[in-house]
């Protein structure tokens, strides 16, 4: 497997040799976009074709409930507007 951002250039990615299925990636940025290749190794000097790019979203951090905000930057990334309301005006 072969992954890395969005739009990557395959050659230049993440490689992972792993013989599990499935197989779960660490280290990954949170709200972030990936694409990724895989292929089948099934012996030395035979692979199958290499398949995608297929993409996935990490998800956001969580937050602790006791949580501050100065509402510097407004939508704050990962902030869930629906449902909300407005106490201004």
């Amino acid at each position: 497997m072969e992954y890395d951002s969005t739009g990557f250039v395959q050659g230049t990615g993440n490689s992972v040799v792993t013989g599990t299925n499935p197989h779960a990636l660490t280290g990954l940025s949170a709200n972030y976009s990936y694409d990724f290749y895989v292929r089948a190794i099934c012996g030395v000097g035979d692979s199958s074709a290499w398949a995608g790019p297929y993409s996935f979203n990490t998800p956001c951090n969580t937050a602790a409930i006791t949580y501050t905000q100065d509402f510097t930057t407004w939508p704050m990334q990962c902030w869930d507007l629906t449902g909300g309301r407005s106490i201004m005006g």
